[in-house]
């Protein structure tokens, strides 16, 4: 459920994108992480597996200006997800969106997500090593790692 693109690289159609924003949005939420979670709860998510644009960050993302450290990063890229796929879990309500094995693929990242953040606020290592189990939920299996090291290491 972790964004794997960038929003601008997103086709979406109007009347699902209509149906999410006017049934689960909730103000200040990342739009194309929302959408992202919601196509993947919907299993409507395909690829075009080459690259047509160059990607570049602007001042008013959501996370631009939030961040002084890579802890820090992890932290508010932790909340924003929690948040998103919070309102995106909406859906759970309407078998017709969301297929049980996505809604099981949901439960465990909100389950991961929320030790991910116990963890960033007590430094307790047996909670990260309890977010093992969730590996799969983990955008990239060395980021389970780099947790560890950016909240003990890099401050």
């Amino acid at each position: 459920l972790r964004i794997m693109r960038p929003g601008c690289a997103f086709a979406v159609r109007r009347e699902f994108a209509q149906t999410c924003f006017s049934k689960y949005w909730r103000e200040g939420l990342a739009h194309d992480l929302f959408l992202w979670q919601c196509a993947f709860l919907a299993d409507s998510i395909g690829y075009i597996h080459e690259p047509l644009f160059a990607y570049r960050r602007f001042q008013e993302s959501t996370t631009a200006g939030k961040i002084t450290s890579k802890t820090d990063h992890r932290i508010v890229e932790n909340e924003i997800f929690l948040q998103s796929l919070d309102a995106a879990c909406g859906m759970y309500q309407e078998p017709q969106w969301c297929s049980a094995a996505a809604k099981k693929m949901a439960q465990r990242c909100i389950a991961l997500e929320t030790k991910r953040k116990r963890f960033f606020q007590t430094k307790n290592v047996f909670i990260w090593l309890s977010c093992l189990a969730q590996l799969d939920c983990y955008p990239f299996a060395k980021s389970w790692p780099a947790d560890l090291y950016h909240t003990f290491v890099r401050h």
